[in-house]
């Protein structure tokens, strides 16, 4: 299984200070930004790559596992979002900034 498909704590914005999480989220640029030059690191047998782009790897599985990523994209628009924030909520390690 690839690292960066689900150790996702960049995409959460770990590294950022809780002001700046709710200016991006007010701001629909600046989120699109944030996203926008995302970059993942990648990592086989212990060795580490340099970082690509996070739009770059998504492309890249779009076009070489599209089944997989149709199966994601169904799973995903079935998720129940009000149970799924009912557990974030609930999340002690996830502060009220971060469950918006």
């Amino acid at each position: 299984m690839f690292g960066p498909l689900y150790d996702n704590g960049a995409s959460l914005g770990w590294q950022l200070p809780e002001s700046q999480i709710i200016e991006q989220m007010n701001y629909k640029a600046k989120m699109n930004k944030f996203y926008k030059n995302s970059k993942m690191k990648i990592s086989l047998d212990n060795r580490e790559t340099p970082r690509i782009k996070a739009k770059t790897v998504l492309k890249y599985l779009i076009l070489n596992y599209r089944k997989e990523c149709d199966e994601f994209f169904h799973i995903a628009q079935n998720i129940d979002i009000l149970e799924l924030k009912s557990f974030l909520e609930n999340f002690l390690l996830i502060t009220d900034e971060r469950n918006l």
